[in-house]
């Protein structure tokens, strides 16, 4: 016996109709053969998946947003008119910095002639990195000073951070600042130190102390005495 539906297409309660049998017997001619009636079946969606994407590392930016390689492809079965329609985006699950975080794909839907016969599954089982975002201090310029021996420089101004986005974030410690070395010099270095950063988002950022400070140490007046 052999069921044959009216059409390939998913449907519920589709008619079957019965084929492949046949009367034998000695009065097998006394009887015409009915296929069996009434018989019915649903059809349900198969699915369908997508694949061909590929998850790519970012620098934290404060967002969701994954960003994806490669071209989404699907293999409907036989000669199925489905196409892949819209853009992928790839999305992690938090903006957070990690490794191996798990990026859901949306975006794309089935189209075509043949469409509804599938249930669409987004790609799975895609993951990339998130790395934390260097940030700059500014707000502080520095001093000059006679020379008096140290490396130690006086410092004036705030130091500030600008984070991404609405991110909670602060600077925390007091600044200080050095020179390479005790000696008199125009637009000698500074190096400036004792800052951190605080708040929720803080593990998501690579503090860069304040560079391009510079100051001019001059010499101290050394007066002779004793001389009479």
């Amino acid at each position: 016996a052999i069921g044959t539906f009216n059409n390939k297409n998913v449907g519920t309660a589709k008619t079957v109709t019965v084929s492949g049998l046949t009367l034998t017997g000695t009065d097998a001619g006394n009887y015409p053969l009915l296929s069996q009636p009434g018989l019915i079946a649903d059809i349900t969606p198969a699915d369908l998946t997508a694949f061909g994407l590929t998850a790519l590392d970012k620098v934290y930016d404060a967002t969701l947003a994954a960003p994806l390689s490669g071209t989404a492809q699907i293999n409907p079965l036989g000669a199925d008119d489905v196409v892949l329609s819209g853009t992928a985006a790839g999305l992690f699950s938090d903006k957070n910095v990690g490794s191996s975080k798990a990026v859901t794909v949306s975006g794309l839907s089935l189209s075509g002639t043949d469409a509804g016969n599938y249930t669409f599954i987004p790609q799975t089982g895609l993951t990339a990195n998130i790395t934390t975002a260097d940030i700059l201090a500014t707000g502080l310029s520095a001093s000059d000073r006679i020379y008096d021996g140290t490396t130690s420089v006086i410092l004036s101004g705030t130091a500030i951070v600008t984070p991404l986005g609405s991110d909670s974030l602060f600077l925390a410690g007091t600044p200080t600042g050095v020179f390479a070395d005790k000696n008199t010099g125009n637009n000698k270095s500074v190096v400036i130190s004792g800052l951190s950063l605080t708040g929720t988002d803080a593990s998501n950022y690579n503090l860069l102390p304040q560079g391009g400070v510079t100051a001019n140490v001059t010499p101290r007046p050394l007066t002779v005495s004793s001389i009479t």
